[in-house]
């Protein structure tokens, strides 16, 4: 939602006798960047991917309620619109099934009563994870997870092969943690989980949950409300992104 807020930059040098020097305040935005390669670059990957990113970004300002006065994308061109296609659900990778022969200790031991991912769309993507025990523990509880290549790179899963593990928080008997700074490259990758508690994971686990914010993106982008417009140019952005950095 914030493309298009100017950061304004100085650069500064601390000379030999203590005393300082500073450059011209300079002044940019991402809005900026964007349109300038819009203007000089002549990869059509790069093209593309800055007009999905304008639109993204103007949705995220029309959800938030941030500067909908001036939104990033008002002054692309009827041609510059035309490079990128409308959201379609096969932009977005399906989500990867949980091979059964890899979980190991982080089997379902049926101690979870409800198992929640829901998707910010806050400064940066992040996928939320909500987990409710049966029984709260009195112990605290971790949040394990693999990327795809982790995950598929491991025989069976454990918490010395995760990507990471996250110290979940409790809330009234609820544990909350959230996998942050995805990129949108990377939106519809699945990212792997397992809660549980003791230090290896092996008394208490809900299982093995595989999710993706592409997957979230697209169960919304067919249901209306406030969200469908945001998920669809999330999806469309996460496309590009992919496309250009990843070559698929």
């Amino acid at each position: 939602k914030r493309l298009g807020d100017t950061l304004y930059l100085s650069v500064y040098c601390r000379l030999i006798d203590g005393s300082y020097t500073y450059s011209k305040l300079a002044s940019y935005s991402p809005k900026t960047y964007a349109y300038n390669q819009l203007k000089s670059n002549s990869d059509p990957k790069v093209k593309a991917l800055m007009v999905a990113m304008l639109n993204y970004g103007a949705e995220a300002q029309a959800y938030f309620g941030y500067h909908t006065a001036s939104l990033v994308n008002q002054d692309l061109t009827l041609a510059q619109k035309q490079l990128v296609d409308s959201y379609q659900s096969a932009m977005i990778a399906s989500v990867g099934k949980v091979d059964k022969s890899k979980v190991g200790i982080f089997a379902n031991s049926g101690g979870f009563s409800k198992r929640v991912p829901a998707v910010t769309f806050g400064s940066a993507f992040s996928i939320n994870y909500f987990f409710v025990p049966s029984n709260v523990p009195s112990g605290g509880m971790k949040l394990y997870y693999w990327n795809q290549a982790d995950y598929d790179g491991a025989v069976v899963l454990t918490p010395s092969n995760a990507t990471g593990s996250i110290k979940l928080t409790l809330v009234d008997g609820q544990y909350q943690g959230d996998i942050s700074g995805i990129s949108a490259k990377d939106l519809d990758e699945t990212i792997y989980v397992a809660a549980g508690y003791n230090s290896n994971g092996s008394s208490y686990c809900s299982g093995v949950l595989p999710y993706s914010i592409g997957a979230y993106c697209v169960s919304q982008a067919s249901k209306g409300g406030d969200v469908q417009q945001l998920a669809q140019a999330t999806a469309v952005y996460g496309y590009y992104a992919k496309q250009y950095f990843k070559g698929v």
